[in-house]
């Protein structure tokens, strides 16, 4: 629908409306993308008019502008599903019942309230809703710490450290990585087990996910 008519990189974007677009003609003739590299210079050109659209705002922005009527926020549900792995081929994580405490030792919706600003659900399969809502209806997982202390105990793990890796980047499943890790972290220290957390770019977070030997991951 739309031509490129100037493109100064890193700087400024112009597109207009293509004249002989096959299809309907774009009911905005004009558009100018502008790349703003820091996020809170980008909200507050929104703020203050000098741009009509911001695109990807962080959920804490987001969260922040929903308490107004203007700007309006437009969203739709999303396909991202964020998940605790384990590698079952390594000790301890290879025992259902350090699986079954690490998960009974999560409370997920203080998980959405914190890491997540309250725009996110707790998951219940790897499958999110918005692309096959009734999949395989599951219910909610439980959260015991006082169960997830006993299993711990029972493995001998109480008071001993394992690691857990994240990206150290904002992706759109994970956007506040080391806040979501560090709840983990926390969550899981209350019922006696240490956790380890360690960030790494993407290139390095997919090479250790691919070692044998690795620890958890979010």
């Amino acid at each position: 629908p739309y031509l490129l008519k100037n493109w100064d990189r890193d700087a400024r974007m112009d597109l207009a409306a293509h004249p002989r677009y096959a299809g309907p003609a774009p009911a905005i003739a004009r558009v100018v993308v502008l790349p703003i590299r820091s996020p809170q210079t980008a909200l507050e050109k929104l703020r203050a008019g000098e741009v009509h659209v911001l695109d990807h705002p962080s959920l804490a922005d987001v969260a922040a502008l929903g308490r107004s009527s203007d700007p309006r926020i437009l969203s739709c549900p999303s396909l991202n599903v964020c998940a605790l792995g384990f590698n079952v081929r390594q000790a301890p994580y290879s025992d259902p019942r350090f699986r079954r405490a690490v998960s009974l030792a999560l409370d997920r919706s203080t998980l959405v309230a914190l890491a997540y600003h309250g725009l996110a659900a707790p998951a219940v399969h790897l499958v999110p809703p918005a692309v096959w809502k009734d999949l395989a209806p599951t219910p909610a997982y439980d959260h015991d710490r006082e169960q997830a202390t006993a299993l711990f105990e029972q493995l001998g793990l109480k008071g001993k450290t394992v690691e857990l890796i994240h990206v150290a980047i904002a992706r759109p499943h994970l956007p506040e990585p080391a806040r979501a890790a560090e709840w983990v972290q926390d969550q899981l220290r209350r019922c006696g087990l240490e956790v380890r957390l360690t960030a790494y770019d993407k290139s390095a977070y997919s090479q250790k996910t691919r070692d044998p030997a690795h620890p958890m991951f979010l």
